[in-house]
């Protein structure tokens, strides 16, 4: 009789097909070999990103505002919504490396990305990457835009500063993934965009982009080995962090 872990290894192996197969075998010996922490090598972001603080804005009219500025007011009274319902103190700003629900943190947070295991061995990662997908940066702007108070921007960039600070490039729980590492990317171009069209800022941003550009890329053959969104997410990731970079980067070489 089959162990039922191996009958659901055998399944999920001839879903993904052999091509995808020797994907994820390429990547694991890529990871095991060091390639990676010589590709993408730790290092602070040089000129971390933030947003400026626009004051005298008109408010928009923004559908829906008295929600979003609600919201906004609980993530400023450090209160963060976990997977879109579950409210939970996490302070202001987060702390990035704390599970809330196990009462746990997680104990290392400055090895290279790939030197983490893929499986874990410590409750469920996705609740440490929650407050790192940055959803609560896009929904900041949108409550300054909507009310014309700086005060929600000021905090966004305090927030977007404070975890550069504490997530060097490359280092720590909050890279080990290119889908994760894309969302967070996708919301903060999210963000820029929106002040952009309505603030008349420039946000400097081109060091975080490009550091996220080139985790993403690293690993883009692993995504689509995994034959499920994470090519989906991390493509578009890479477009709109390569096309932010063609039309603003101040510097031709990244």
């Amino acid at each position: 009789m089959p162990r039922p872990e191996l009958t659901e290894l055998a399944r999920t192996a001839a879903r993904l097909g052999p091509a995808n197969i020797a994907r994820v075998l390429v990547y694991r010996g890529l990871k095991k070999a060091g390639r990676f922490r010589h590709r993408l090598p730790v290092a602070a972001i040089r000129e971390p990103a933030r947003f400026a603080a626009n004051g005298g804005s008109e408010p928009l009219q923004v559908t829906g505002s008295a929600a979003i500025i609600a919201a906004a007011d609980a993530l400023l009274e450090g209160r963060l919504d976990y997977f879109g319902s579950l409210g939970v103190d996490s302070g202001s700003p987060p702390d990035w490396f704390h599970d809330p629900f196990a009462h746990d943190d997680f104990p290392d947070r400055s090895s290279h990305w790939s030197q983490y295991s893929d499986s874990g061995s410590r409750g469920d990662i996705k609740v440490i990457w929650e407050p790192s997908r940055f959803g609560w940066c896009p929904l900041l702007v949108q409550a300054a835009l909507a009310s014309g108070n700086t005060r929600y921007i000021e905090t966004a960039s305090a927030w977007l500063v404070d975890w550069q600070a504490k997530n060097p490039a490359n280092a720590g729980p909050n890279w080990m993934c290119g889908q994760e590492t894309s969302i967070r990317l996708l919301h903060v171009l999210l963000a820029d965009a929106l002040l952009r069209k309505h603030a008349a800022v420039r946000s400097p941003l081109d060091d975080f982009v490009t550091a996220h550009c080139r985790r993403i890329a690293a690993t883009t053959s692993y995504a689509i080995a995994q034959d499920n969104n994470h090519s989906i997410s991390e493509a578009a990731a890479l477009f709109a962090g390569g096309d932010w970079l063609a039309r603003n980067s101040r510097d031709d070489g990244v």
